[in-house]
């Protein structure tokens, strides 16, 4: 059996658990304890560096001169939100 947290990798072979949840899941949910569990970090925004969205920009051939003038088309503005969303995704 797995625990039933998304992107928790915890089974029971590897330690305790309570119904469907791991033990450090069960913590975090029920009494807000276990900075290390899955649940815990399901809970952290993401956030990308200033590096990380000029990439992004970049990806999406937006300028700063784009930004400043207010015409860009909507492709560059989804190509932007798709290239932040997939970098956010990885970390």
């Amino acid at each position: 059996m797995k625990c039933i947290v998304k992107d928790c990798e915890n089974h029971n072979d590897h330690g305790g658990f309570t119904g469907n949840l791991c033990n450090p899941c069960y913590q975090f949910i029920t009494a807000g304890k276990g900075k290390y569990s899955q649940a815990y970090r399901n809970t952290r925004p993401v956030e990308l560096t200033d590096t990380e969205i000029a990439d992004a920009l970049y990806v999406a051939d937006i300028t700063l001169d784009n930004l400043s003038d207010g015409d860009i088309p909507i492709e560059r503005i989804n190509a932007f939100a798709r290239a932040v969303i997939r970098k956010a995704q990885d970390k």
